[in-house]
């Protein structure tokens, strides 16, 4: 049978232990409420509550529960919490069988300790990284009405008129429009590789204080504005900042 009969537009929250990540979802959205409060990567969490549609119980070793320590839980190795429309579940996550084909666990309510697929493992195990959304600048791209950027070589502003780029200066000039366009696609398609501060008490240190690249754009009719901050480098990649967001 199914490791748990729960639809995944039914799951409300889920729960990683030992790593304490909650997710709750949103208006139709996932958000991370803890360790940190953030947006999550939607995929990620979608295909975990997806999961329940095709994992099974392969088979059920023991109902005895003086035998949990022998199959890695008691203590568990980690469990997940699932708060749907229906109730409460919790999966329960022990060792890898001997072959390494499936793991051992439990869920709440039962004594049973079954075998089911090694895929409860690897989602339960996922980081906080693996989880939240890593987006450098989270916006759709046919949203963008204009965009100012400041760098080494000045200050440009650069408009959308007439459905063409145009650069602002003394008058409107043509834009390169591959190059704008590599602009903002390279923009929308850059992610965080790392996540080395959730509150920066002291920009400075990172060279966001006064970023050495800022790039604003302006969203839609009501022109929201998005900016990322770019400062440092670090290695082989550079401190940046969502001018929006904490980290």
């Amino acid at each position: 049978g199914k490791l748990l009969a729960v639809e995944a537009e039914n799951i409300l929250e889920i729960i990683f232990e030992p790593s304490g990540i909650h997710c709750v979802r949103d208006s139709g959205d996932w958000k991370i409420i803890s360790p940190v409060e953030t947006d999550a990567e939607q995929s990620s969490i979608n295909a975990i509550s997806e999961m329940f549609s095709w994992i099974n119980i392969e088979r059920s070793i023991s109902s005895d529960v003086s035998e949990e320590n022998i199959y890695g839980l008691s203590p568990e190795m980690g469990k997940m919490i699932v708060v749907h429309s229906s109730g409460i579940d919790t999966l329960f996550l022990g060792d890898k069988s001997p072959t390494g084909s499936f793991v051992f666990a439990k869920k709440s309510g039962s004594p049973d300790i079954f075998l089911t697929s090694t895929t409860l493992k690897s989602n339960i195990e996922k980081s906080l990284f693996d989880l939240r959304n890593k987006d450098a600048l989270d916006f759709e791209k046919n949203n963008v009405r204009s965009f100012n950027l400041a760098c080494a070589n000045g200050k440009f502003e650069v408009v959308k008129s007439a459905g063409a780029w145009r650069v602002k200066d003394v008058e409107e000039l043509d834009a390169d429009q591959s190059e704008v366009n590599k602009i903002i696609d390279g923009l929308a398609g850059e992610r965080a590789k790392e996540f080395v501060d959730e509150r920066p008490a002291n920009l400075q240190r990172y060279g966001l204080q006064k970023p050495a690249i800022q790039i604003d754009l302006f969203l839609g009719e009501n022109r929201a504005k998005k900016s990322l901050l770019i400062g440092k480098k670090s290695s082989s990649s550079y401190y940046a900042k969502d001018d929006s967001k904490n980290p």
